[in-house]
């Protein structure tokens, strides 16, 4: 059988907070650990356990997972790279040397890490000595066919959850540069009001964009196959966006758009090898308008069509069977 817990959060009240900020700036690292709520939790929920493996699900949750592992192999996906997880002054004040310290001290101990990318896992190795599995962030393989590209437009689309550092309002931006064979739809779930509030201003100038509501994941690559191009343009505002590899980018794929991005270099290394869409020199809305405009209707479709053959390489069945093979080898080992 599998054993999972829902681990409580820290204790929000200001007494909480004040002990935890000292703990973190006086370096107690071992003491602040140790006494966090969901650690105590997880050592009194599975201190009489026996385990074959233990799966850590992000590096803090490591330490404890090798604690009641009790010698059996333990699997940590550390997701994305900790030590520079947000790069404020006030997260790395607080955060950094801890989460360094936790890298520094326990992630040689597990027997097998996983992260979603190639430029992370090598931060990992160079400064960690560790080597690192990817496991991508993918979508599951959906059985759809390339929508119709219609001549004289090109429907755009960008969905997912906003945040002022994703910069959504680059692509609302975009459209005043584009022809006027494009259109752009966001599909956004909104967390911010206020900002929410704002983009919807910025984008009603343009009546060629449109909010449309969010649908059930499940739905989302076949909402996504009436476009012709999924488009995210993410700035490089902390280690992690710069080597990012989000699930959008695949429910692009299988949603067998084309895609137009930005420079980043995980998710274009994917758009070059592929042949699944554009990749601008920089996030300016601009210098990827300039390519769009470039675009004939055969272009589209060819994109369209590279991404329904890269589709089933492309989805979480591959990533599934990498996480496997780590697991068949750890419990080898």
């Amino acid at each position: 059988g599998v054993s999972m817990a829902m681990l409580p959060e820290d204790g929000r009240s200001f007494v909480h907070k004040a002990a935890k900020a000292i703990q973190l700036l006086s370096g107690a690292f071992t003491f602040h650990y140790w006494k966090r709520p969901a650690v105590v939790a997880a050592r009194d929920k599975f201190s009489s356990e026996k385990f074959d493996l233990v799966l850590a699900n992000d590096v803090e949750a490591l330490p404890v997972a090798l604690e009641i592992a009790k010698g059996a192999p333990v699997i940590l996906d550390a997701h994305e790279y900790s030590p520079r997880e947000m790069e404020g002054w006030k997260w790395r004040l607080f955060f950094q040397r801890y989460k360094s310290w936790l890298c520094r001290k326990y992630l040689s101990l597990a027997d097998a890490v996983c992260t979603v990318s190639r430029g992370i896992a090598d931060e990992y190795e160079r400064n960690f000595g560790v080597r690192c599995s990817i496991v991508m962030n993918a979508a599951e393989y959906r059985d759809l066919q390339p929508s119709e590209v219609q001549e004289g437009r090109v429907r755009l689309i960008h969905h997912g959850g906003i945040n002022r550092s994703r910069q959504i309002e680059l692509m609302i931006d975009l459209m005043d540069f584009l022809d006027e064979r494009f259109t752009l739809d966001l599909m956004l779930v909104s967390t911010d009001a206020k900002y929410f509030g704002e983009l919807r201003e910025r984008a009603g100038r343009n009546p060629r964009i449109r909010f449309v509501e969010p649908v059930p994941l499940q739905e989302i690559p076949s909402t996504l196959n009436r476009y012709d191009i999924g488009v995210y343009l993410l700035p490089f505002s902390n280690f992690n966006n710069m080597h990012a590899l989000p699930n959008k980018f695949f429910e692009f794929v299988q949603g067998r758009l084309g895609i137009a991005i930005g420079p980043s270099p995980e998710m274009a290394r994917l758009v070059s090898d592929h042949g699944l869409g554009l990749v601008a020199e920089d996030f300016s809305p601009a210098t990827l308008a300039k390519l769009l405009n470039g675009l004939t209707t055969e272009q589209v479709r060819r994109f369209k069509d590279n991404a329904h053959r890269a589709a089933r390489q492309l989805s979480s069945q591959e990533s599934g069977e990498e996480l496997l093979r780590m697991i068949h080898r750890a419990l080898e080992s």
